[in-house]
């Protein structure tokens, strides 16, 4: 059984039969996969749109496909995810794994325990490096919506985003189970926020409150910023694709 290969392609590149690979993916697919003339591969445009393709041909830059079949996957209900400016290691990480759950919208925020306070020089190198993790996470696992960079804000820009959303979910201990403090899901989608090391204030968590978002618990075990975001983001998800079935079924 072969693994199944993902690459994401510009939608520029798309033809009405064909597709071309070139840069690091045109690498990626002739000198690390080794592919050759004939080899079948599946590309993904971000928005959805998944395509079955073939190698036509192999050249000294790019790579020409042939389209075989064509879908879309259906969109995911929108959730957008507020972290930390954590370390790099650990928040490539989040990303990373957050990005096979699938979100929609990564915001980085400053808060008084961060361990970053900002600077354009420094956000222009975390959104590179982010969006790098955010692509290789998509192609390993063949996820059909890649999330965005929706930047990098303080506390007080969060609080202002809050009233855009359906519902706002805070991890924090003290908070209810996630069943018990959800709300239905509407087209304003929701957003799923998590503290940093030593969780927010008293003062943060107090504002976050007030503004509307729901604290909800993770369970017993105390865990780390990066772990609770990947733990938070698959409860709401879960939720939300519970919902919808249910809906589906009434």
């Amino acid at each position: 059984m072969t693994h199944e290969r993902f690459f994401p392609i510009d939608p520029g590149s798309l033809g009405d039969e064909g597709a071309v690979l070139t840069g690091e993916d045109f690498h990626h697919l002739v000198h690390v996969v080794r592919a050759k003339v004939g080899h079948e591969l599946t590309l993904l445009d971000g928005s959805g749109g998944i395509f079955q393709a073939r190698v036509r041909s192999i050249g000294p830059k790019e790579v020409l496909l042939d389209i075989l079949e064509t879908s879309r996957a259906e969109r995911p209900p929108k959730i957008d995810l507020a972290l930390p400016a954590l370390k790099a290691a650990r928040l490539d990480l989040a990303v990373e794994k957050c990005t096979e759950v699938g979100f929609a919208e990564l915001i980085i925020v400053s808060s008084r325990r961060s361990i970053w306070k900002g600077g354009e020089r420094e956000a222009a190198r975390k959104r590179e490096r982010l969006e790098r993790k955010i692509t290789a996470a998509c192609k390993q696992s063949g996820q059909p919506f890649f999330p965005g960079i929706g930047g990098f804000t303080d506390l007080g820009g969060l609080l202002e985003r809050i009233p855009d959303y359906g519902g706002v979910y805070l991890a924090d201990a003290r908070g209810r189970e996630v069943e018990e403090a959800a709300r239905p899901p509407d087209e304003r989608g929701i957003l799923a926020i998590v503290g940093p090391e030593g969780g927010f204030t008293e003062g943060e968590r107090a504002e976050l409150v007030a503004a509307g978002a729901l604290p909800v618990s993770l369970g017993r075990a105390r865990l780390r910023s990066e772990t609770a975001a990947i733990c938070l983001l698959f409860a709401l998800r879960s939720y939300l694709e519970r919902e919808i079935d249910s809906g589906a079924r009434g």
